[in-house]
C-alpha cells in the first residue's frame, strides 16, 4: 500500500556535497586533497528523533542527529556529505523508504563538532 505524502512536510532545505579529490601543488608530493563539492539541493522531511536511535537489528545508535525523509535519489550516498542550517553533516547512512520512492537519510556531526542545533 503507498505511502501518502504531505508535500508541505518537504519544508527543510539540504545542500548535499561530494567529495572531490583536487590537485594541490603546497603538498610536499604535489599530491592531492580532498574538496566538496556541490552537488545538489534536496527538499526533505525532517523525523524528530527523540534520545537514542533504534534499529530493526536491536542496535542502538546515540550518534545518530536527524533522520530526513526525501525523494528517492541515487546520487546521494553515505560518501556525501550535507550542509543543514550553515553545519556540516556526515550522512551516515541512505536507506530507500518502505515503496523506495522515498529515501532516509541520517545525519551525524563530524567528530569533534558541538552539537548545537535546538529544532
Amino acid at each position: 500500500m503507498p505511502v501518502a505524502v504531505e508535500v508541505g512536510n518537504f519544508r527543510h532545505c539540504i545542500q548535499i556535497q561530494d567529495a572531490q579529490a583536487l590537485s594541490d601543488s603546497r603538498l610536499p608530493d604535489g599530491g592531492f586533497a580532498d574538496d566538496y563539492d556541490d552537488l545538489k539541493t534536496i527538499w526533505a522531511e525532517k523525523i524528530p528523533l527523540r534520545g537514542r536511535a533504534v534499529f530493526p537489528d536491536d542496535r542502538v545508535d546515540d550518534e545518530v542527529m536527524f533522520r530526513f525523509r526525501s525523494w528517492l535519489d541515487e546520487d546521494i550516498t553515505s560518501e556525501s556529505r550535507a550542509l543543514y542550517r550553515d553545519k556540516v553533516y556526515n550522512i551516515k547512512s541512505v536507506l530507500p523508504d518502505n515503496d523506495d520512492k522515498f529515501m532516509v537519510m541520517e545525519f551525524v556531526l563530524p567528530e569533534n563538532e558541538p552539537t548545537g542545533d535546538n529544532d
